[in-house]
């Protein structure tokens, strides 16, 4: 179901009667979370306004940010697997800028920086993209 610019997922059971419908949410450390997706269902269902949006049911600016540009690294080193982190750094990372000189990339912090991230996206795919859930429902 959509309702404005967020989804909710229903598992509704196989059958041609009007599903009698019942909502649990377990108390645990997604809670707020849970409840927040429960709040728009309800709205959704009653046919009322939803309240807005919750920080909690959303990334920040920086997470958006950080994650695009994972998913940026992601397909610059897929596209290019035999792409150096120098070239990605130049590419994706620091757009337009040039590290001229071998040891000046060698010993700089934005090769640590890209090594950080290339690691951080990797770890996503690997599935540690669960841990999204983790960090927007710690929010306050």
């Amino acid at each position: 179901m959509r309702t404005d610019n967020a989804w909710l997922r229903l598992l509704l059971p196989e059958s041609d009667e009007a599903p009698q419908l019942a909502c649990l949410a377990t108390p645990d450390h997604h809670w707020r979370l849970r409840r927040c997706a429960l709040e728009r269902l309800q709205a959704l269902l009653t046919a009322t306004r939803p309240a807005p949006r919750a920080a909690i049911d959303q990334p920040s600016a920086y997470q958006r940010y950080r994650l695009d540009l994972l998913l940026r690294l992601l397909d610059a080193r897929r596209a290019n697997p035999v792409a150096s982190t120098r070239d990605l750094a130049a590419t994706v990372v620091f757009p337009g800028r040039r590290f001229a000189r071998a040891i000046a990339w060698t010993t700089s912090p934005e090769r640590r920086q890209v090594h950080r991230l290339l690691r951080a996206a990797e770890a996503l795919v690997a599935g540690g993209y669960r841990q999204l859930l983790h960090a927007t429902s710690s929010k306050a």
